[in-house]
This record gives structure tokens, C-alpha cells and sequence, in this order.
């Protein structure tokens, strides 16, 4: 499993971690000192095509607004006749 810090939470008891090893990406508040966790949001551009990955999550304080960049790779295939 695959986690990334993306901050500590306004109660100064629990962290966040985005666990970008599947889509949607799994953000998950955890108590350091119990190490119980739940998945508050998950994260899953509207346009995920090509979608390499998601990083850079941070939460508000009052934990209802969340901002997140996502990296992308794109590409076109042209096909070329008649060439000699």
C-alpha cells in the first residue's frame, strides 16, 4: 500500500494520508495514537483519462474543503498513407 502525508488535522489527534496506489484515491483520516483510520473522500478527477497520478492533497482546517493536483499524460497517433 501506497500512502501519502497530506497534513494534520484541525483536532492536532489525527493525520490525513492519500493512498494513491488505486482510483479513486483514498484519503483517509488516522488517530496517530490508536491508528484507527476512515476514508473521508474519495479523489477521482472528472476527466481521468490518462491519469498518471494524483499527489499534492492538502485538507482545510474544518476539513470541508479539499484541493489536490493531478498529472496527466496525453498523446496522439497519426497514421500517414501513400509514403514512399
Amino acid at each position: 500500500m501506497e500512502e501519502l502525508f497530506a497534513g494534520w488535522a484541525g483536532d492536532s489527534r489525527s493525520i490525513f494520508l492519500l493512498r494513491t496506489d488505486i482510483y479513486p484515491a483514498k484519503l483517509c483520516k488516522v488517530d496517530v495514537s490508536t491508528g484507527a483510520r476512515k476514508v473521508i473522500k474519495e479523489i477521482m478527477p472528472e476527466d481521468h483519462v490518462g491519469l498518471d497520478s494524483i499527489f499534492a492533497v492538502r485538507v482545510s482546517q474544518d476539513e470541508k474543503g479539499i484541493a489536490y493536483s493531478y498529472q496527466r499524460s496525453l498523446s496522439e497517433l497519426y497514421l500517414v498513407n501513400g509514403l514512399k
